[in-house]
Order: structure tokens, then C-alpha cells, then sequence
């Protein structure tokens, strides 16, 4: 990857651009809702006596939704599709 002219110029260094991209794609990645998702599992759900089932949920129901989306960008109207989505099931059948 070339680095333009015109930013050399403006005073920015390359190196510290590339690391400055990378950290802010790290950011990105850290605020998925599989990242998060998965934080809380390990630090909440785990402890748990139902903890499998609880991570079982979460996953299939949440994270399978949302998982490369930015938390920040799940809106209130999102759970609420979600829930009503899940309500509207028929019951598994034993």
C-alpha cells in the first residue's frame, strides 16, 4: 500500500497512520455483539449452574443475529423485532 504524497506533506507519518488504522479496526472488532456477547458469557453466564443452556441461547438467538454489528448500533426497535419474532414460534414439539 502506497502512502499518498499529499499526506506525507501534511505531516502524518506512515507508519503511525498504519498503526492508527489498525488499532481503530481492533476498536471495531472488540465492540461486535459476538465480542461482547462472548465477554459476558465468560464473566456473567459462566457462573452459572445453567450456564451451558445460557450460552446455548445467547448464541443462537443473539449472536447469530448480530454478530459482526457494532453494539452501538442495536436499537431498542432490533430486540423488540427479535422478541416478537421468537414469541411468534410455534413450541418444539417433544
Amino acid at each position: 500500500m502506497s502512502f499518498p504524497l499529499g499526506e506525507l506533506v501534511a505531516g502524518k507519518h506512515p507508519r503511525k497512520e498504519r498503526e492508527r488504522r489498525r488499532d481503530e479496526q481492533r476498536r471495531i472488532e472488540a465492540d461486535t455483539f459476538a465480542s461482547v456477547a462472548q465477554e459476558f458469557i465468560k464473566r456473567h453466564a459462566s457462573k452459572r449452574r445453567t450456564a451451558g443452556p445460557i450460552e446455548q441461547i445467547i448464541k443462537r438467538e443473539l449472536v447469530s443475529r448480530w454478530e459482526d454489528r457494532p453494539i452501538t448500533t442495536i436499537t431498542r426497535r432490533d430486540v423488540i423485532e427479535m422478541v416478537e419474532e421468537i414469541g411468534g414460534r410455534r413450541p418444539e414439539q417433544p
